[in-house]
């Protein structure tokens, strides 16, 4: 049998062993706590960086596609831009405005790295920097030069023409084939000028850059199409009337395209003008009549003036973009 002093000895031993345990417990939690407490100041240190790097990121890519903006604006206003700069060199980085962080610069390069022969694959790169973040921006680029006009000019006077309203039953147009330089890769019309007169006011008609069939007729294949309104056409007397394209879609060199005028109105919008006979031009053709018959006359044209540019591998400029913005690495 145990003695008081034993039991009491026992009990006093137990107690420093269970106050030991409590105490390491507690300094146990308290590490956990302060590392999860540091951990989630990491995390949202970590989350705030992402964030700013984001932000960054976005502005650097603006500052990229101002710098391709700026690249080709210098490229169009110099006629010796392929002995101004060598192909892949990047031009000295430079600020947007005093109010404006990071810089812009640009490259342009071809892909045999000479930018004084045609052209292999020539291509823009608008670089913006912003702190230690690059964005880069590049385009493919096609020379391009104008031509025009093509024309149909050659008439003694206005009392040899001759005119017709344009109705559902009685569309006009004019199949042509551009004359072009043998450097030309592609060509697109960017302006009409017309000869007409105003029939009814409001009405509409459409304007359409076809592609011809074999027998130079028009087909549903569309280059361009714009509306025109008859309020805009001269009336009394006879006049020109410009109409605008947007030129998205070129046209092989070799090819030639129907310009056509139709109209779904009631009333007659216009009356267009042509010459209906002792045409002597080549690789023309008056076309006339009802959608679904239309004749073609060799010898006829419509009185137009066409206007565009055409895309060459040699020529100095200006340029046309081709393809669409994409981003790129860095250089």
């Amino acid at each position: 049998m145990q003695s008081q002093f034993q039991i009491h000895s026992l009990t006093k031993n137990s107690r420093r062993r269970r106050g030991a345990a409590l105490y390491i417990l507690i300094v146990t939690m308290s590490v956990l706590i302060s590392m999860l407490g540091l951990t989630g100041m990491n995390l949202m240190r970590l989350q705030r960086d992402q964030m700013l790097t984001g932000v960054e990121m976005q502005r650097a890519r603006l500052l990229s596609r101002s710098a391709v903006e700026l690249g080709l604006d210098q490229l169009k206003n110099d006629p010796n831009w392929r002995t101004s700069y060598s192909s892949g060199v990047e031009t000295t980085p430079s600020n947007i405005h005093a109010s404006v962080n990071g810089t812009i610069s640009w490259i342009v390069q071809d892909s045999d790295g000479n930018l004084q022969n045609a052209d292999v694959a020539l291509q823009l790169l608008g670089i913006g920097r912003l702190d230690n973040t690059v964005q880069v921006t590049s385009i493919d680029l096609m020379t391009q030069e104008t031509f025009g006009p093509q024309v149909l000019r050659n008439y003694t006077s206005l009392l040899t023409l001759s005119s017709n309203p344009l109705t559902t039953t009685n569309f006009a147009g004019q199949y042509f084939m551009v004359t072009l330089p043998a450097e030309a890769t592609g060509w697109k019309i960017t302006e009409l000028d017309l000869y007409c007169i105003r029939g009814t006011s409001n009405q509409e008609l459409t304007v359409r850059i076809c592609q011809p069939d074999a027998f130079n007729k028009p087909t549903a294949t569309n280059y361009d199409l714009q509306t025109f309104n008859s309020a805009n056409a001269p009336t009394g007397t006879p006049g020109w009337v410009t109409i605008l394209f947007n030129g998205e879609e070129t046209v092989d060199p070799a090819d030639g395209v129907c310009l056509m005028l139709e109209t779904s109105s009631h009333a007659s919008p216009i009356s267009y003008y042509y010459k209906s006979s002792g045409v002597s031009q080549t690789n023309s053709a008056f076309l006339s009549g009802p959608p679904s018959g239309l004749t073609s006359s060799t010898d006829s044209s419509l009185v137009y003036e066409v206007r565009g540019v055409y895309y060459t591998e040699t020529a100095n400029g200006p340029f046309a973009e081709a393809g669409t913005w994409q981003w790129a690495s860095a250089p």
